[in-house]
């Protein structure tokens, strides 16, 4: 596919009503961006529940250019600075009247969407050193939590899921900030079992008002 000259590079979380059934976004909106690789905007086809938009599978983080070769009506927008959102009344895009009346795709699915993204590469790095599905390793994971009452109720919760996992300040320039650490027993692990896992992560972690922070292991090369 020919790269459009687009005035923002990166990705953009779509609804799967756009970016795979091919429907023409009705609504796009932009926020601040989440991460490095997210330009903060997201498309939706307007017709989405926010039941549908709460379930995983139905929000895909993909490619800026693949919005606009779908939608090249939208390229003249995405030079916009968040917030501002957009609705397709007819044939063009206008600034939306009430944007509170439009669907929106939660924080919490994003960075689902977000982790799931990164599983494949780091998955495959697990095999190049080495690892095989008959491999236990104990996977390290991390939490940011809003407050010491949130922190301690999800570190329980984790724990009674095997493994360990603790609540703790921030640090000595951080004290106001609450983190959850822990760690699984050791486990044998496929890419879909460790999809499975960071979906279970993400969605404990929102019970608690939490945001799961991503995970790390050490592979034993000796």
């Amino acid at each position: 596919m020919q790269q459009l000259e687009l005035p923002v590079k990166g990705n953009a979380y779509t609804s799967r009503r756009v970016v795979v059934e091919k429907l023409k976004p009705q609504v796009m909106y932009r926020e601040t961006p989440d991460h490095d690789l997210d330009t903060g905007w997201r498309f939706l086809a307007g017709d989405e529940s926010p039941q549908y938009l709460q379930t995983p599978g139905n929000v895909v983080f993909c490619d800026v250019q693949d919005i606009a070769a779908l939608e090249p009506e939208v390229v003249p927008f995405l030079h916009m600075l968040p917030p501002v959102v957009f609705v397709n009344t007819g044939g063009s895009f206008e600034a939306a009247a009430d944007p509170s009346l439009l669907p929106t795709i939660a924080p919490h699915i994003r960075l689902l969407c977000t982790q799931l993204a990164l599983n494949p590469g780091t998955w495959k790095r697990l095999l190049e050193l080495g690892v095989t599905p008959e491999t236990a390793l104990r996977l390290d994971f991390t939490f940011r939590a809003p407050d010491e009452q949130q922190a301690r109720a999800l570190a329980e919760e984790l724990s009674t899921e095997g493994g360990e996992a603790k609540a703790r300040r921030g640090g000595l320039l951080r004290r106001h900030v609450w983190v959850v650490e822990g760690r699984t027993s050791p486990t044998t692990w496929t890419l879909e079992k460790l999809n499975d896992w960071v979906h279970l992560m993400v969605l404990l972690g929102h019970r608690h008002n939490c945001a799961f922070d991503g995970w790390s292991t050490t592979v034993d090369r000796a």
